[in-house]
């Protein structure tokens, strides 16, 4: 059969901030377990794994792991790619949670299908193609070929999008890169097809959420359309989004410099 081992990023460093996005990730994964025999992996980001972490874990039997928080989640995630062998790894962000059950067993057949590949519950084209990392599975040998920097926040970015992404790599090594849903199986041609996805309709066609699935519920009808069309690849909202973002961020801060004086 099959060894998956899945690796959970758990932030000991902002413990009190990211509290609540662990608890819900142990809860959901408890009420909606993966229905596939797995190891899990959690990796202590910025410390050593808390008594709290310790018990909240418990009944799911982890390997901890201690990180000193260096390349924040890609450095855990390679930590671990680089100490554990695995016919397949699942990487999951702190954010991750569940909403049905079975999700690990729906990515072990998709890899069981096409073989060593990179595999995601969701896909974007949003500023290149890409299976989204904050959650993907791939033989752990993928993620120790990829030779990026990790030095600057932004290198992050850098990992999940462009020329130098984990896709990107996937693809050089001729691997197929498969979208994995309740439903199907999709090449990257198709990534942004079924109903249902990451930013399409109520979203409850993907595997796993983080928090813009999240972002994209909470949003308006006109919002979630500009979202859905930048996750379709459309640069113009893209750019304007971008653009708009800044410009907030800058008057935020002339606000925040006017009341201080």
């Amino acid at each position: 059969e099959m060894n998956i081992h899945l690796v959970y990023v758990c932030p000991v460093v902002n413990w009190p901030q990211f509290e609540p996005a662990t608890r819900r990730f142990v809860s959901t994964f408890k009420q909606f377990p993966p229905e596939f025999p797995h190891t899990l992996h959690v990796v202590c980001n910025g410390g050593k794994p808390n008594a709290m972490v310790a018990d909240l874990f418990a009944g799911l039997n982890p390997v901890f792991h201690e990180h000193d928080n260096g390349g924040w989640d890609i450095g855990a995630y390679r930590k671990v790619a680089g100490e554990v062998d695995a016919d397949f790894m699942l990487f999951l962000n702190a954010h991750s949670h569940f909403r049905q059950a079975g999700w690990l067993r729906r990515l072990a057949a998709g890899a069981e299908q096409f073989g060593p590949g990179l595999y995601g519950p969701s896909a974007s084209f949003d500023i290149a193609p890409h299976i989204r990392t904050t959650a993907f599975m791939c033989r752990p040998q993928l993620v120790r070929d990829w030779t990026g920097s990790l030095s600057q926040p932004d290198d992050r970015h850098y990992f999940e999008v462009g020329r130098q992404s984990i896709t990107s790599l996937a693809g050089r090594q001729n691997m197929p890169c498969v979208l994995v849903t309740w439903e199907g199986f999709y090449p990257q041609p198709d990534w942004r097809k079924p109903a249902n996805i990451f930013r399409r309709g109520d979203q409850s066609n993907c595997l796993i959420y983080d928090r813009h699935h999240e972002i994209y519920e909470a949003s308006t009808p006109a919002q979630k359309d500009r979202l859905g069309r930048i996750a379709d690849g459309d640069k113009w909202s893209y750019y304007h989004s971008a653009v708009r973002g800044k410009l907030n961020r800058w008057l935020n801060r002339k606000t925040s410099l006017c009341i201080h004086i």
